[in-house]
């Protein structure tokens, strides 16, 4: 009866255009990060009027194997700012594009779920305090008042989990230790 309830979740969470967890246990548990590096970057000051512009931002993120070695594996994690003035003149674009490569011995077990999720979570974080400082001193050079990202707040569709099949020993509490008085 259990493995009716499940099914009919997934059932339900694919019709509502949301796809079942993905375990990047296998990955996160091997994984060694080789480098990350800025791949590409863009920006343009446009129209800057007294009000400050609305703030947009989108992320893209691109997985693949890296052809010159199959252990190897390519997060590329796109992040673009967009400032809009209220009457929709653009008066800021920010761009960069982070190529972050990661190195793991069980690559040929992983399917592209796993990988887009792992880059969709690991990947966006690992790359989210160079997003960071670049959008700081990227608005700070164009001689605007420095733009500082909000920490990172992450929804990643498909949902993902990363557990660990041990179970969580409970910790002893310690108590804290009075001396007597003489």
């Amino acid at each position: 009866m259990t493995k009716k309830r499940q099914t009919k979740k997934r059932q339900n969470a694919a019709n509502k255009g949301e796809m079942p967890p993905v375990d990047i246990t296998p990955i996160v548990k091997e994984v060694q990060l080789c480098h990350l590096r800025l791949r590409k970057s863009a920006s343009v000051l446009g129209v800057i009027t007294n009000n400050p512009p609305e703030l947009r931002q989108a992320i893209t993120i691109e997985t693949g194997l890296n052809e010159a070695d199959p252990k190897e594996f390519l997060v590329q994690a796109t992040f673009t700012l967009v400032g809009q003035n209220p009457d929709d003149q653009e008066a800021l674009h920010i761009e960069a594009t982070f190529e972050i490569l990661y190195k793991s011995d069980v690559l040929a077990e992983i399917t592209p779920e796993q990988m887009n999720a792992f880059g969709q979570l690991i990947g966006v974080n690992n790359a989210w305090p160079y997003w960071r400082e670049f959008v700081q001193s990227t608005t700070t050079r164009m001689g605007l008042p420095a733009i500082t990202m909000p920490l990172l707040r992450l929804s990643p569709t498909p949902p993902v989990t990363a557990q660990s099949k041990k179970a969580a020993k409970p910790r002893k509490k310690r108590h804290a230790v009075t001396k007597k008085k003489k």
